[in-house]
């Protein structure tokens, strides 16, 4: 029986998928330009940041609706889509996506325990939230109080 051949010269040959020099070629900008469409949703940079949007929306007296998420949570990820696109049905409503493990003091503030949490804010003040992925119920809430903050 021939010893298995475990030079990459030998595998190149046997052309085994796994010694490939060949390097697979992805579409960066594509990958980018997906990944930077937020829609209208503001990805907040620092507690200064955060602090600075929300006294926006107080001093025009706008709804603030805050997606409270993490890169490594699977809901998060999934309704990442969804609050983009409320985003875009709602102008004039400020919101904001905050990743709790990069803005820790953001999240302690706001009492923020599971991801994803919807948090609704009105003049600088928590009034109300979501703990969950539950896309029915944020379209519902969305539109209850926008409506309700342009009346």
């Amino acid at each position: 029986m021939a010893p298995f051949p475990n030079s990459v010269k030998a595998q190149k040959k046997l052309k085994n998928p796994f010694f490939s020099k060949k390097k697979k070629k992805h579409k960066p900008d594509l990958i980018r330009a997906k990944m930077a469409d937020h829609g209208n949703v503001v990805v907040v940079s620092s507690t200064q940041h955060f602090k600075e949007k929300v006294e926006e929306a107080k001093s025009t007296n706008k709804l603030v609706v805050i997606d409270f998420t993490a890169t490594w949570c699977g809901p998060c990820r999934i309704m990442a889509p969804i609050f983009e696109a409320l985003s875009k049905q709602f102008p004039g409503v400020v919101f904001l996506k905050v990743d709790v493990d990069e803005q820790k003091e953001v999240a302690q503030e706001y009492k923020v325990t599971a991801m994803p949490t919807f948090a609704f804010v009105k003049d600088g003040v928590k009034f109300d939230e979501l703990v969950g992925a539950d896309k029915g119920k944020l379209e519902q809430m969305v539109v209850q109080y926008a409506t309700a903050a342009a009346a």
